[in-house]
């Protein structure tokens, strides 16, 4: 249990700011009951990808996908390394569950490369890394990609509107600065 009372410790932590802004228990205990219950497919996607990554390391699935890989592209494979962790992420949406099931897989092509538990260190890194980079390119569009896309949108949308405002009064006029 001595690990987990820093989870006690923050839970009673936010429990007391709640009640000093002068929250009711059923207003804590209803935000906390909806925040569940819009995280439940999300909790749910989480547990499975951990499963999935555990069954494989279990099994020697990914022992044996490090073993192709390594006989595909031999001492090359930390070039492919990244590719491996941006792909992942990429695929999955998510850095940390790229990092789950191909953390493992970066550590066990390592042991097959070397007995050096640096390099190991070293491709795992790598992976966590490049799947922060594989997120930002990922399908499922980032809320960071999002709030770009709003803003260009809106300031696309602000200019034509200025541009019309402009033709209304008659005067044609650039809004680019002169050069």
């Amino acid at each position: 249990m001595g690990n987990y009372t820093w989870c006690i410790d923050f839970s009673s932590l936010q429990s007391s700011v709640a009640l000093i802004q002068k929250a009711s228990l059923g207003t804590i205990f209803g935000t906390a009951g909806k925040t569940f219950s819009n995280l439940k497919f999300t909790f749910l996607t989480i547990i499975t990808i951990v499963m999935t990554a555990k069954i494989m390391t279990y099994s020697g699935m990914t022992q044996d996908i490090a073993k192709a890989i390594v006989s595909a592209t031999g001492s090359m494979y930390p070039a492919f390394a990244p590719i491996v962790g941006a792909l992942g992420a990429f695929i999955t949406g998510s850095g940390t569950n790229s990092n789950v099931l191909f953390g493992p897989l970066q550590s066990a092509a390592a042991s097959q490369l070397s007995t050096d538990k640096d390099l190991a260190m070293w491709l795992v890194a790598i992976n966590s890394g490049a799947a922060g980079i594989g997120k930002m390119l990922s399908l499922n569009l980032s809320p960071s990609l999002l709030v770009l896309f709003s803003q260009l949108w809106k300031s696309s949308t602000n200019v034509t509107m200025y541009q019309k405002h402009k033709l209304r009064k008659g005067k044609k006029q650039s809004i680019l600065p002169a050069s």
